[in-house]
């Protein structure tokens, strides 16, 4: 009996200290959220903040314009019509959006919650991997400098890519030699990365890689291969439904322009970004995919880390059982890293040198052209190996203390500019720059709505309040912002811009002017609107 009740009082304290921490890591992730996003993100009415000619706008039109048509499929019919894009190119969460389009009230957002729910499960998976650590507070500070690295952060401006928590998830399966082994832990992971963005999923492939090839060169290899295969035969018909085989699309011929910089981890390459450490001059977009900023705090970990696995591994004279599993990941993090950064390295805000890549190569690697973005998980993997040796540290709680100090006063300035993006949030206006609402009237006539030049970098704030308004409508857009541009759509456009240059406006066709110039044979019938110019539609 006494045995009994002894087993009852020891499962009932697991199950509290349980509860305590899941407390504690919910109420550790809302003070970072907070620190990230005005907290009226997450009101769902409130839109107006998300079109502001970010891509997280673009990601909540491309809902939206599904919410309109397109489920139970994966795919969206009024922007870029009338081909219409796949969620996954209007980077609007494919799964997120398929689960909740037939449940969220029309013209509502889920953009908020999303970015919440990255924040918990970033350092719910960041607690998980530091438990090594000798304590809870060195746990729980490891824990922010972990998950709530700067990248992360930087990311706010596109939804899918704050599902960093993948990384996190893949590194936890793959340390536990068992559980890696086993298909079944990794088929959530994968799926889950198809489902939400490309770019994660060739990122966490990359761990599993990992993997795979310990199971080559180890054994037993047959086994090994079958589980490759199978991987890859859930995953490609998850590509397959999002409409990423047999689309028809061109290369951009942009590889190598959203490169990784050699000093990404000391350079924040934004001088407006950081309070503490120097930067070079902002480089424009080239330096924004490639954003691998450790921060200030973060660099002190990485120096405290390295220095203790070398007096470590001193000691004891080899190294540890982790660190060598670890080292399976090196080829394919290579592989990353050479693509990463491309064929015009920078330093300091220059390139150092410059290689013509063949046309060939260059365009088969068009998928990844924004490829600084693949590096993400060598520098979560060494933050991670340093924090476990850091921990190792008999005054470990106050190196990562201090740490934790300094990455917060580093990263200050750039977690301000976020959180003002997104104060817009604080009142329930949805329209900035088309906001009077004889727009709706005249959309209403009109059976399509044209924005020109067809041009995604000119005046995406008019462009996503335009569209706003035409999705609100039910009316199709013959362009909009996507990531892709399919071979028919483009060719289109171009038909279309060559007869809009020569006077003719197809009958009932409002024409918004995002530059505000029409050619001469038109120009008697611009109007304006909020300062905007347009062409009003005839029957």
């Amino acid at each position: 009996m006494s045995l009994t009740i002894l087993l009852g009082l020891s499962r009932h304290k697991a199950g509290m200290r349980r509860l305590g921490i899941a407390a504690l890591l919910l109420l550790t992730s809302g003070l970072v959220f907070l620190a990230w996003m005005n907290p009226h993100v997450l009101d769902p009415r409130r839109v107006g903040w998300l079109l502001d000619g970010q891509d997280r706008g673009q990601a909540w039109l491309g809902f939206y314009a599904y919410q309109q048509g397109g489920w139970p499929g994966m795919r969206q019919h009024l922007l870029l019509a009338p081909e219409g894009a796949p969620l996954l190119l209007t980077d609007s969460l494919p799964l997120v959006s398929w689960l909740l389009a037939p449940i969220l009230p029309l013209g509502w957002q889920w953009a908020g919650w999303w970015l919440l729910l990255c924040v918990v499960l970033q350092l719910s998976f960041a607690w998980a991997l530091l438990d090594r650590a000798s304590g809870l507070v060195p746990r729980l500070i490891g824990t922010v400098l972990l998950g709530a690295l700067p990248m992360f952060f930087a990311r706010a401006p596109h939804l899918s890519l704050c599902a960093q928590w993948l990384i996190l998830w893949a590194l936890l399966v793959y340390r536990d030699p068992y559980t890696a082994e086993r298909l079944s832990a990794w088929l959530p992971i994968l799926g889950l990365a198809a489902l939400i963005h490309s770019y994660l999923l060739l990122i966490v492939a990359s761990i599993w890689a990992g993997v795979l090839l310990r199971g080559v060169v180890t054994g037993p290899r047959l086994a090994t291969l079958a589980r490759g295969v199978l991987g890859i035969a859930w995953v490609v018909p998850l590509l397959w439904v999002q409409g990423v085989f047999g689309a028809g699309f061109e290369s951009s011929r942009t590889y190598g322009a959203f490169p990784l910089a050699l000093d990404a981890w000391i350079n924040p390459a934004n001088p407006d970004l950081t309070a503490l450490l120097p930067s070079s001059p902002n480089i424009m977009e080239n330096w924004f995919e490639g954003f691998n900023y450790l921060g200030a705090g973060g660099l002190v970990v990485l120096a405290l880390g390295l220095g203790a696995w070398l007096w470590r591994t001193g000691q004891t004279g080899g190294l540890d059982p982790e660190l060598q599993r670890l080292g399976w990941l090196i080829p394919g993090f290579l592989v990353l890293t050479v693509v990463a950064i491309g064929p015009h390295p920078w330093w300091r805000g220059e390139p150092v040198f410059a290689w013509r890549l063949p046309p060939l190569l260059r365009d088969a690697l068009d998928p990844v052209r924004a490829s600084g973005r693949l590096f993400w998980p060598v520098t979560y993997s060494v933050m991670y190996v340093a924090l476990i040796g850091a921990m190792q540290l008999r005054a470990a709680t106050l190196a990562l203390g201090a740490a934790l100090a300094l990455q917060i006063v580093d990263t200050a300035p750039m977690l301000a500019q976020l959180r003002y993006t997104s104060l817009r949030a604080s009142f329930p206006a949805r329209y900035h720059r088309a906001r009077d609402p004889r727009w709706d009237a005249l959309i209403a006539r009109a059976r399509q709505v044209d924005l020109w030049p067809a041009d995604e970098g000119r005046g995406l704030p008019v462009q996503q309040d335009i569209s706003a308004r035409a999705v609100a409508l039910g009316k199709p857009l013959g362009f909009n912002y996507v990531a892709r541009v399919p071979v028919g759509a483009r060719r289109r456009l171009a038909r279309e811009a060559a007869a809009f240059a020569a006077g003719r406006v197809p009958a009932g066709h409002l024409v918004v002017l995002i530059d505000g110039k029409a050619p001469r044979p038109l120009r008697r019938r611009v109007r304006y609107l909020d300062g905007i110019a347009y062409i009003p539609a005839r029957p």
